[in-house]
């Protein structure tokens, strides 16, 4: 019992990191589509 509560915490953790990586290029995906935009209109 123990190393199921285990191996379930460890995958709640690694889907908490899997989402924030997902933030993260979402968020640079944005930055980049706004400045790549920006150049284009100048």
């Amino acid at each position: 019992m123990p190393d199921k509560k285990n191996d379930e915490i460890i995958s709640d953790f690694f889907l908490i990191f899997l989402l924030n990586c997902n933030n993260i290029l979402l968020s640079k995906i944005k930055l980049l589509k706004i400045v790549f935009l920006g150049n284009a209109k100048v």
